[in-house]
């Protein structure tokens, strides 16, 4: 597998430089989503305030190779690679680099760097310490109660959403029966019932599912800044909070904030609906507290370099 990317590098030689992870589904070096580039703005804005950045195309998207269809150690292992390239450039200093993790891909930052005997910088934007199944569940009533649905439309969907979790970790043929089960009840056309099979029946779905990221989160021994929206729909920000703080406990250099006004792709929303109102992602004040962090950190004890091209 080669991945694609591009390294933007702060003015100062030996400035604190960290690989961008993206969460699920592809996703380009820029996080392009809804005519916005999302991490190609953290990217220079971090630039400016004295981080440098590498960001990459997903395996098997854009510029980069391989099988998209992976699982979450495919993501980690890809974040460890990023990590080692960025190691080998001229003018970073091995003693003060880390990863930047969006979502589902700060987990693939903390397996990486569990693996890396837990050292590095890490931050996590909206990474959930717990499994994908309460993180889909959560987020499917989140979702549907912004948008104004009854309690009864909310506990309907929620209903399908774990019979369709139980179907997945139960076997193929289980998951083609259900979602056709379901299909029927709710009218759904062969489109939708395709949909689900492909999402639910994916490699890293199945993975999402079942992993717990509070071991390799609690693993985590150098600086880690864990960072939820107040109006994330995604990802439940009080609990997930609260659950990172536990994980982190025994860290001394973590710290864990619920940013005020911010959905999921850290942007200032007007109201509790990542959708809608909502301004540039991320917002000037999310860059400014990962920039400040970054820079409050002293050189690290080790480095989780390994393979230094």
């Amino acid at each position: 597998v080669t991945l694609s990317g591009s390294l933007l590098l702060a003015p100062s030689p030996g400035a604190p430089a960290l690989a961008i992870v993206s969460g699920s589904g592809l996703q380009d070096k820029d996080f392009t989503h809804q005519g916005q580039q999302i991490f190609r703005r953290l990217a220079e804005k971090l630039a400016g305030q004295g981080s440098s950045t590498l960001r990459y195309d997903d395996r098997g998207y854009g510029g980069s190779t391989g099988d998209p269809q992976i699982t979450m150690a495919d993501e980690a292992a890809d974040a460890a690679a990023a990590l080692d390239h960025l190691c080998g450039q001229i003018g970073i200093d091995p003693f003060r680099v880390g990863l930047i993790g969006h979502s589902s891909g700060g987990i693939a930052v903390t397996r990486a760097l569990g693996d890396r005997n837990g050292t590095g910088i890490a931050v996590l934007l909206a990474s959930p310490p717990t499994n994908g199944e309460e993180v889909l569940l959560w987020q499917t009533a989140a979702n549907l109660k912004a948008a104004g649905m009854s309690d009864a439309t909310v506990a309907q969907n929620n209903s399908q959403v774990r019979r369709l979790i139980a179907a997945t970790l139960s076997s193929d043929q289980e998951l083609l029966d259900t979602t056709r089960q379901i299909g029927a009840e709710v009218g759904a056309d062969l489109q939708w019932m395709r949909l689900q099979v492909a999402i639910f029946g994916a490699p890293w779905m199945r993975d999402f599912l079942k992993f717990n990221p509070v071991p390799s989160l609690s693993a985590l021994s150098g600086p880690v800044l864990a960072l939820y929206g107040e109006r994330d729909l995604r990802v439940e920000p009080q609990k997930n909070a609260d659950l990172a703080r536990g994980a982190l406990d025994g860290n001394p250099q973590s710290d864990e904030r619920i940013v005020p006004g911010t959905a999921h792709l850290k942007q200032t929303a007007a109201r509790l609906n990542h959708l809608a109102d909502a301004g540039p992602a991320p917002s000037d004040a999310v860059v400014r507290i990962i920039a400040e962090w970054i820079k409050a950190q002293p050189p690290l004890r080790e480095t989780p370099c390994r393979s230094v091209q």
